[in-house]
């Protein structure tokens, strides 16, 4: 992915460019993976709506803790087809939290390895899709 925006979850709920993102429980599975479910309320405090993968209040914690979205014009989903990248680019990868002080050469030669290697968008499913 190439960043593009970062965006507060709220203004991400908000935002008319990603109301499709919301959840649709009884759509086909992309639909259902939807990520865009967090709001706050007129207090301040996290509301959590309906969706697939992340009920509860401690999912509500964990993904309010620090409440940012980046959003991106450019992406790359291999799901089912993901392969283990060359051992040079281990470093950048893993987990779930950003970091952004990688050594330059390093994120440069991995997206060219990524736009050399595979097709744009989402290339297969999810590997833990329940529904699939």
């Amino acid at each position: 992915m190439e960043l593009s925006e970062r965006l507060n979850l709220n203004d991400y709920f908000n935002d008319s460019r990603f109301q499709l993102k919301k959840p649709k429980l009884n759509g086909d599975w992309k639909e259902r993976c939807g990520d865009n479910f967090y709001s706050q309320k007129e207090d301040g405090t996290w509301q959590q709506h309906r969706n697939r993968f992340h009920n509860g209040i401690s999912y509500l914690k964990k993904d309010t803790r620090r409440p940012n979205m980046f959003v991106g014009e450019r992406f790359w989903y291999l799901g089912k087809s993901s392969v283990i990248p060359p051992r040079e680019f281990l470093s950048i990868i893993g987990g779930r939290s950003i970091q952004v002080n990688h050594p330059e050469k390093v994120v440069s030669n991995f997206i060219d390895w990524v736009k050399n290697n595979f097709k744009e968008g989402i290339i297969d499913v999810p590997n833990d899709n329940p529904d699939i």
